[in-house]
């Protein structure tokens, strides 16, 4: 299946290739634990402000690692999560050094004097990088912080059930509402992410789980087929290529933890 978007490819656009964005990914996923912030909003909003800066016609450039730096220390304030830029990129080279991918490795480049060293100390430059690539990425995105994320839309529809058929909760639902999330990080990754209105997204991730329900229903009523279906592709070609961490026991009710998922 082809997809057919509005989208004409820049040199930027061409740069964000899938395996950068799978890697920035994983790398500002992982470096949430460190860092106390969560997939939602936090990290899905710095990766969809460094989609929206892909496809944008900004000239100025700037190495991957600067850019995912400056997007969550971007999104950490705009959530109330603020984190000191130093300790983002103190995490970010962590989790950089720790990967066996030598390619991973190199992301952080030459901007700090010891990359190894767990206090790392930013130059007086980087600091600068980072700053006017912040800039840059909010004219990106209009100067707009706040980012609409599909999992408040499917938060909605599970607590609506949860309200309805309380007695119907189970283990099984959770689990579902769990393969959600995940679906949802999925999409997010996708290069066809920003043609999918973020209400499209938490529907194509939830019919997946749950079939056609009343509300999967009426939100491909109101966009239409054809980006519905261009959203479950994007996630069903994002799942194909990727791993699985082991399942876990379902989490406690009011629990949903969205990233049990490894991209690689």
């Amino acid at each position: 299946m082809q997809f057919q978007t509005s989208i004409t490819l820049n040199s930027r656009a061409q740069m964000w290739t899938e395996e950068k964005r799978r890697t920035v990914w994983f790398l500002i996923s992982s470096a949430r634990q460190n860092l106390g912030i969560a997939i939602d909003p936090v990290v899905a909003s710095a990766f969809v402000i460094l989609q929206k800066y892909f496809r944008g016609e900004i000239d100025d450039e700037y190495d991957l690692f600067i850019l995912m730096a400056a997007a969550l220390f971007t999104s950490c304030k705009a959530s109330d999560n603020f984190r000191p830029v130093n300790c983002i990129v103190s995490e970010l080279c962590r989790v950089c050094n720790r990967s066996k991918s030598p390619i991973v490795r190199q992301l952080i480049g030459s901007h700090f004097l010891n990359p190894e060293d767990p206090n790392i100390t930013m130059q007086y430059n980087d600091l600068k990088l980072i700053s006017a690539a912040e800039v840059d990425l909010l004219k990106a995105n209009n100067f707009s912080v706040l980012v609409d994320l599909p999992f408040s839309h499917f938060e909605r529809w599970k607590q609506s059930v949860i309200d309805h058929f309380p007695n119907q909760i189970s283990p099984e639902f959770l689990r579902q509402c769990n393969k959600v999330m995940i679906d949802i990080c999925l999409l997010i990754c996708s290069y066809y992410y920003l043609d999918v209105p973020p209400e499209v997204a938490a529907a194509a991730a939830a019919s997946k789980s749950f079939g056609n329900d009343q509300w999967v229903t009426s939100v491909k009523e109101k966009y239409g087929d054809n980006v519905f279906n261009l959203a479950v592709q994007s996630i069903n070609i994002e799942d194909s290529k990727t791993v699985r961490k082991p399942p876990q026991r379902a989490p406690p009710a009011n629990i949903i933890r969205p990233l049990a998922v490894v991209f690689v």
